[in-house]
């Protein structure tokens, strides 16, 4: 039978393919006589010619709603084409409006959208409805990890992006995280991405010692990294080896260095940071957090992997000592 029906789509889109390139010119009767996943392609198609195949793809919608030939496939492809979370409720407002249920696919990209809005709780809803679904139809539910991996990525997406509007979309999921005590190290490493300078760096992870998470390797890798290419210092092997043990002396990393008996305990509630340049319509103040300042002429005049060793495992002990009393800033609305 599923071997019959997938001859009988192939035929329809045989019969449409010059048509297909140019769907507006479709009439209602040849709209009405397509099945459901020729009408889902068309729409697919057309929301991968960026904003001009967005709106195209809208008026097509908008046509097969008119002509009740829109089903469950439709309006999950369509929910690819919403901006924000909020258009997203509004289809699926419409979508139970006319009477047409909502899939495991249509959850899993609310899930999504609702992550990148940071309404956690609302994603939760929709992964728990997905998940309730699933065990209907005599399925497993989704992986533990699903949740942190759909995070990561999601984090990474928006980071990566790099515009203000992603930037600010990031920091409210992580600040939401963290606020909710959901984060751990990989997010935090993937936020490290938006630090500009190495004292920006060593504040947020300051905050991951303060939820009680420990840096790993990559983080000490991530800030090696930009230590050094703040110094302008040498990149070789063996001086980036060199700064990571400096690193590692440190009490970020429960390092034996002391290097002022000060009281340095953290914060239980300081749940902000300084670091980098705050979204706008985000509060708090551009003082920095931190009463030690990160001078790269000083890494620059290490002259030997000894020395550089020795240099960051200084001013890394120093900005947390330093930054431990400063005033942290929430980054995002």
């Amino acid at each position: 039978q599923q071997g019959g029906y997938r001859v009988q789509q192939q035929q329809q889109q045989q019969r449409y393919q010059g048509r297909l390139k140019q769907p507006e010119s479709l009439t209602e009767e040849e709209i009405k006589r397509m099945g459901s996943p020729l009408l889902t392609k068309i729409l697919v198609e057309m929301l991968r010619e960026g904003q001009d195949g967005k709106t195209r793809a809208w008026h097509f919608f908008e046509r097969l709603c008119l002509l009740s030939s829109a089903d469950v496939y439709q309006y999950s492809v369509m929910l690819n084409a919403c901006i924000d979370s909020q258009s997203a409720d509004k289809l699926m407002e419409r979508m139970g409006n006319s009477g047409i249920a909502p899939s495991e696919v249509t959850y899993q990209k609310l899930y999504k959208i609702y992550l990148k809005d940071a309404r956690i709780d609302a994603a939760a809803d929709a992964l728990e409805r997905m998940n309730c679904m699933m065990e209907a139809e005599g399925n497993s539910r989704l992986p533990d990890d699903y949740t942190n991996r759909v995070l990561t990525d999601m984090l990474l997406e928006l980071v990566k992006d790099g515009t203000q509007e992603c930037l600010a979309k990031a920091w409210n999921l992580f600040n939401k995280l963290r606020h909710d005590n959901k984060v751990n190290i990989i997010h935090y490493n993937v936020m490290l991405n938006t630090c500009d300078r190495t004292e920006d760096a060593i504040s947020l992870m300051r905050e991951a010692q303060q939820q009680g998470i420990e840096c790993s390797d990559r983080t000490c890798l991530k800030i090696a990294k930009m230590y050094i290419k703040e110094g302008n210092m040498p990149t070789h092997q063996s001086m980036l080896e060199a700064v990571i043990k400096g690193i590692k002396k440190t009490r970020l990393f429960n390092g034996t260095l002391e290097s002022d008996p000060i009281d340095t305990s953290f914060e239980s509630n300081a749940t902000t940071l300084r670091s980098p340049p705050h979204p706008e319509g985000s509060s708090g103040s551009s003082e920095s957090s931190s009463q030690v300042r990160f001078d790269h002429r000083r890494c620059s005049d290490a002259a030997s992997e000894k020395e550089a060793c020795a240099e960051v495992a200084e001013m890394v002990e120093a900005l947390l000592v330093g930054g431990s009393h400063g005033e942290a800033v929430d980054r995002g609305a």
